[in-house]
């Protein structure tokens, strides 16, 4: 009787179709290119598999999934890890940091005024920072008045 249990359970354990592409040199490239911090696309690209099989594989496998969430993660806090220690004697570095971190309390404000007639439709006209210092400078040395 137990016999006929096991032989069972074996059967329905093998799975008939195609064998699985997972393997070391596969889960070896998909480590690769995790740890360069590659798209879900790139990666599977590079490792010859679907997406499809990379999300069963993910869902299938907690321990490989986390494995690849972290390789994907090194480069990050790694760059994170050069901007701060690019901190150290860089003012202007520290506070263009501080201009993104704290956008709220660092950042470059800009306001917008709207002196024309409230019924014609309003033209906005960007001008980047650096061509607006340059425009400012050159007005303030001709002796007009500028605001852009």
């Amino acid at each position: 009787m137990k016999s006929k249990k096991k032989n069972a359970r074996e059967k329905a354990q093998t799975k008939a179709g195609r064998p699985t592409k997972i393997n070391q040199e596969t889960v070896r490239k998909l480590e690769m290119t995790a740890s360069l911090d590659c798209t879900i696309s790139e990666m599977c690209f590079y490792a010859d598999i679907s997406r499809d099989t990379y999300y069963r594989w993910m869902k299938e496998n907690k321990e490989l999934s986390d494995r690849l969430t972290a390789l994907r993660n090194r480069p990050i806090l790694k760059a994170r890890q050069e901007v701060i220690n690019g901190l150290e004697g860089n003012p202007e570095f520290a506070l263009k940091y501080l201009e993104r971190k704290l956008p709220d309390e660092f950042g470059t404000k800009q306001k917008l005024e709207h002196l024309g007639d409230k019924d014609k439709p309003v033209r906005i006209l960007y001008v980047p920072a650096k061509r607006r210092v340059k425009r400012e400078k050159e007005a303030k040395t001709k002796g007009e008045n500028c605001q852009v």
